[in-house]
């Protein structure tokens, strides 16, 4: 799809599933005409086996450290399911 579409001169942004988080996609689109594409995913808050979603989950679960500039505080609530 993204061959085919940039050898047509289509410069919109791709998107796809998750079935493009695979090196196949990459080496039969080509680096250059994947580069850009939108991947969707899921994400999964229990996933145990991954430090680094374990550290996303921590750092959006804590409260905000230091606010911009020019914003007031509010509390909020978020939940990763």
């Amino acid at each position: 799809m993204a061959l085919q579409a940039r050898s047509i001169e289509i410069t919109a942004t791709l998107v796809g599933t998750d079935a493009l988080h695979d090196d196949k996609f990459v080496e039969v689109a080509g680096r250059d005409h994947a580069e850009g594409v939108t991947v969707n995913t899921e994400f999964s808050a229990d996933d145990s086996g991954a430090g680094l979603v374990q550290s996303f989950v921590a750092a959006i679960r804590s409260p905000p450290t230091r606010e911009a500039p020019g914003r007031t505080t509010r509390s909020r609530t978020t939940r990763c399911a």
